[in-house]
């Protein structure tokens, strides 16, 4: 069924809202829609890292954990296991964007020249390829 409004985690600050969850007995299994196809060696990172937000989200909200998440490319679905280690990952990376937040500078983490011009920031970053 399709998310209404945001999942909130208040011990971690974070909020965000699946495109859709599929209900598996008292477990809910997030999923993500996104346009294109499913790339030859498996999800992007950013993906996977955003579906394990909903996955820890979803556990939180509903109070049981899922053991996995979906996300949907044109051409096929990435099955992706919710284990302790990229809950972890998820966590340490949630960290170091907040430390970013806060940094004086923060290096460019990315060697793509599209990237860089469609950036808001592009004027005033020190790192531009643009």
């Amino acid at each position: 069924y399709r998310v209404q409004k945001p999942l909130f985690s208040e011990r971690l600050r974070l909020s965000g809202k699946p495109d859709y969850l599929v209900r598996n007995g008292h477990c809910h299994i997030p999923v993500e829609v996104k346009s294109g196809p499913l790339p030859l060696s498996g999800a992007y990172r950013s993906h996977q890292l955003q579906l394990a937000a909903y996955c820890l989200l979803v556990e939180e909200y509903f109070g049981a954990r899922p053991t996995h998440g979906l996300i949907k490319y044109d051409d096929g679905v990435y099955t992706m296991d919710y284990s302790s280690e990229l809950e972890r990952t998820l966590i340490d990376t949630l960290g170091c964007m907040r430390a970013d937040v806060v940094a004086l500078e923060v290096a460019r983490s990315h060697r793509a020249v599209g990237r860089c011009r469609g950036c808001s920031l592009r004027a005033d970053c020190t790192h531009s390829l643009a």
